[in-house]
C-alpha cells in the first residue's frame, strides 16, 4: 500500500475516492439510524444528500463559518430528540451527525483520511446497540468499505484498492481470532452495558390489554435461547417461561405490581429439577424462567409471585444459568389481607360477568369446582381461538362483551376473563405474560423462543390447598396451542409470521446465530476457560497461557512478517538502495553536487579525504562489478551486497 507525502495529502481527493468515502459511512449509518430517534436519522439523510450533490458538482467543501453553523444544529437537533448530548445513544447521534458535517470540510485528501478514522469510531458505536450475526457481518463489510477508500485516496485503481484490502483481512483475520481467544477475558461479555431505556423486543411488558398478544404474536423475532443441561427437552405443555405477574386491573388494562425480594425457603417445592441456561435480551430487567425456580445464579435475584429480576438491566445480550422444577403450583400461605389483594376489581363494569360467577359460587362446594365449571363455560358455548379477535369497545365492559358476544379471542382474552370471573367470585387470582413453548433446533439442541411464542394464563389460589395453581383457559379452547404450539393452532395465519424462507435455511440461520452468540458475544471468562478444557490444556494458568498465546501469535504472525518482507523486496532495488545508503553516509545534505558522483568518482573522493577503508573500497569495487561488468545480476547477489552494506553501516555507528 502506498503511503501519501505530506504535500500530497494537501492535495484534491479524486471524485470517484470522495463517494467511495460517503457510500462508506452511509453503509456504517445504517444499523445506527434504525437504533437512533427520527430526527436525527432525517437530518443525517438531508446531509449525507446535500454532501453527494456537492461531490457530483465538482464542489470541494464549504466555508468554515457554514460547518460550524451545521455543528450547532447538529447538538441542537440530538438535544431536542434526547435532551441529552452524552450517553449511548446521545453520543452516538451527535458522533454520526459530526461524521457527515466533517465531509463538508473535504478540501484535501487529508480531510477525507480523517473522515474515514472517524468512522472508525461510529463502528463501534453500531456494536453498543446490537450484537447479532448480521451485526458481525455488517463490521467485516464496513471495516473493508474503510480500507478500500483509504487506498482509493492514496492513489490506487479500484483493482489495486481491492486487492490490498483482501490481503490485509486475509493476513489479520488469524492474528484477530488469536487476539480475541487469548486475551484475558472479564467476568461479563464486553458488551455488557447497563440499559437506558425499553430497547427490549421480547414481546412482554408490565402492561397487557386484550389483544395485546395477539399484535405481538405476530413478531417472528428471536426472544431468547435455552439450553438444557440434561439434554432432555421438556414437553410443550410443560414450558410455561414466566415472566411477568399482572394484579391491578382498571377494567381495560392489567398492570404489574412492584414485587419483594423472596427467601427461597418459604417455597414448598415440588416436581423434578431441570438445569438451564438462557440467552436474551432482557426487558426492563425481566427475566423468563420456568415454574418454580429454585436456583439463579449471582446476576439475578428471585422475588415474589416466583418473577425474576436481574440485578442490573442491560439493553444487550446476556447469559444467566437457572435451576427448576416443574410443577403447575406454587405454595404459598396468604393471610386475609394479602388473599383481598388478589381479589381487586373496579367498582363498575362487566355486570353480566360478575353475576355469572356469583352464580356458580353459589352452586358449588368449594373453589376448585368455581374452577371447573368456568372452564366448561369456555368449552361448551362456542368460543374460539383466533389471532384476529376484532376490537372490543373500550368502555370498562370489554369483559362481558367478550364472554357473551363475540366469544372469539387469544390468550389474553381468555387468561383475563377467567380472571375477572374468578375475582368476582371470591377467589384470588392472577394474570401471568411471558411465553409457552419454542422450537427446538436439532442441529444445535437447543430450543429458540420468538416473539410469537407470547402467551398470557391465570394462577388462581385455592385456600383449601393453600397453593396458587396454573389455570390456562386458553387450553380448553384450543388444546393444539398448548401441546402442539402457536404454529399448529393457527396454521392459515403462521404463513407470515414465519417468513419466505425454506425451512432448512431457517434452522442453519438459527444455528449459526446461537453459535454466535455463545462463542463471539458471549465470550467470556468462563467460556475461555472451557475452550482450553477442550484443547486438553486444563485449567488456564498465567504459565499455561504465556507458552499457548506466544506459539499461537508466532503462527498468526508469521504471514504478516511474510507479506511485509516481500512487498520491502518489491518496493527497493538492492543495488541502487544500497548505494544511496553509502552516500548518505559519507556525504550527506552538504553538497548537492557530490550525489551525482558514481562509485569510481565516490571512492575517489573517499581517498582524497582518507576515509576509504578497505571495507567501503571493497565494497564499492562490488557495485561496480555487479551493476556493470555483468550482463546479469541474480537477486541474490544483490541482496547479499546490500546486506553487507547495512552490515559497515551498523559496525561503523558502533
Amino acid at each position: 500500500m502506498s503511503i501519501l507525502s505530506q504535500w500530497q495529502i494537501q492535495q484534491p481527493s479524486s471524485k470517484y475516492a470522495q463517494v467511495m468515502a460517503l457510500l462508506t459511512l452511509l453503509w456504517i449509518a445504517l444499523p445506527l439510524l434504525q437504533q437512533l430517534p427520527i430526527g436525527v436519522s432525517l437530518l443525517f439523510g438531508v446531509l449525507m444528500l446535500a454532501r453527494l450533490g456537492l461531490t457530483m458538482l465538482g464542489i470541494g467543501g464549504l466555508p468554515t463559518w457554514l460547518n460550524i453553523v451545521l455543528m450547532f444544529v447538529a447538538a441542537a437537533a440530538v438535544y431536542g430528540q434526547l435532551q441529552t448530548i452524552f450517553g449511548q445513544e446521545g453520543g452516538v447521534s451527535l458522533l454520526l451527525l459530526m461524521a457527515v458535517i466533517k465531509s463538508f470540510e473535504g478540501k484535501t485528501t487529508r480531510d477525507w483520511q480523517v473522515l474515514l478514522v472517524a468512522a472508525l469510531f461510529l463502528v463501534a458505536g453500531g456494536l453498543l446497540f446490537q450484537q447479532t450475526l448480521q451485526i458481525g457481518v455488517w463490521l467485516v463489510l464496513a471495516l473493508l468499505m474503510i480500507f478500500s477508500s483509504l487506498c482509493l485516496l492514496n492513489g490506487m485503481g479500484w483493482q489495486l484498492a481491492w486487492r490490498n484490502t483482501m490481503w490485509a483481512l486475509g493476513l489479520s483475520l488469524p492474528l484477530m481470532v488469536a487476539l480475541f481467544l487469548l486475551v484475558p477475558r472479564l467476568p461479563e461479555p464486553l458488551w455488557r452495558l447497563p440499559t437506558q431505556q425499553n430497547t427490549s423486543k421480547t414481546g412482554v411488558s408490565t402492561e397487557l390489554t386484550m389483544g395485546d398478544m395477539a399484535q405481538v404474536i405476530e413478531s417472528n423475532e428471536l426472544a431468547f435461547n435455552v439450553t438444557f443441561k440434561q439434554g432432555t427437552l421438556p414437553q410443550t405443555n410443560q414450558l410455561y417461561w414466566r415472566v411477568m405477574v399482572m394484579n391491578e386491573f382498571d377494567g381495560t388494562t392489567w398492570r404489574a405490581g412492584t414485587q419483594q425480594t423472596l427467601l427461597q425457603d418459604a417455597l414448598k417445592l415440588t416436581g423434578r429439577p431441570l438445569s438451564y441456561e438462557i440467552t436474551l435480551q432482557d426487558f426492563e430487567g425481566h427475566i423468563p424462567a420456568l415454574e418454580q425456580v429454585t436456583q439463579v445464579d449471582d446476576s439475578m435475584q428471585l422475588r415474589e409471585n416466583q418473577v425474576i429480576t436481574a440485578k442490573r438491566p442491560y439493553a444487550q445480550l446476556r447469559k444467566v444459568a437457572l435451576q427448576s422444577k416443574l410443577s403447575p403450583s406454587i405454595a404459598e400461605r396468604l393471610s386475609p389481607i394479602q388473599a383481598r389483594h388478589w381479589l381487586n376489581l373496579p367498582a363498575h363494569g362487566n355486570l353480566r360477568s360478575r353475576d355469572l360467577a356469583r352464580t356458580w359460587k353459589s352452586n358449588s362446594q368449594d373453589d376448585a369446582e368455581v374452577v371447573k365449571q368456568a372452564l366448561d363455560f369456555f368449552q361448551t358455548k362456542g368460543f374460539s381461538y383466533s389471532l384476529s379477535p376484532g376490537k372490543l369497545q373500550q368502555n370498562g365492559d370489554q369483559i362481558d362483551q367478550f364472554l357473551f358476544e363475540s366469544k372469539v379471542g387469544f390468550c389474553e382474552h381468555y387468561a383475563s376473563s377467567f380472571v375477572v370471573l374468578m375475582r368476582a367470585a371470591g377467589i384470588p387470582a392472577r394474570v401471568v405474560t411471558g411465553y409457552l413453548g419454542g422450537s427446538f433446533n436439532e442441529n444445535g439442541q437447543f430450543l429458540q423462543v420468538r416473539g410469537k411464542e407470547a402467551h398470557a394464563w391465570a394462577e388462581v389460589w385455592l385456600q383449601s390447598k393453600q397453593t396458587w395453581v396454573r389455570i390456562d383457559p386458553t387450553a380448553v379452547v384450543s388444546t393444539t396451542r398448548i401441546d402442539d404450539g402457536i404454529n399448529a393452532a393457527l396454521p392459515e395465519q403462521m404463513g407470515a409470521v414465519e417468513g419466505m424462507l425454506p425451512a432448512s435455511l431457517q434452522n442453519w440461520m438459527a444455528s449459526s446465530q446461537y453459535y454466535w452468540q455463545q462463542w463471539v458475544v458471549n465470550y467470556d471468562a468462563d467460556n475461555q476457560q472451557a475452550l482450553f478444557a477442550r484443547l486438553g490444556m486444563g485449567a488456564l494458568t498465567v504459565t499455561k497461557w504465556i507458552l499457548f498465546a506466544a506459539a499461537f501469535l508466532f503462527v498468526t504472525i508469521s504471514p504478516i512478517l511474510w507479506w511485509w518482507r516481500r512487498q520491502y523486496r518489491q518496493r527497493i532495488e538492492p543495488l541502487s538502495a544500497g548505494f544511496m545508503l553509502i552516500k548518505q553516509h559519507f556525504i550527506g545534505e552538504e553538497s548537492e553536487e557530490r550525489w551525482h558522483l558514481g562509485a569510481q568518482d565516490l571512492q575517489d573522493w573517499l581517498q582524497t579525504q582518507q576515509l576509504l577503508t578497505p571495507t567501503w573500497q571493497n565494497l564499492l569495487q562490488q557495485y561496480n562489478h555487479l551493476r556493470y561488468a555483468q550482463m546479469e545480476t541474480s537477486a541474490v547477489e544483490s541482496w547479499q551486497w546490500y546486506r553487507q552494506v547495512k552490515k559497515a553501516l551498523k559496525s561503523k555507528k558502533r
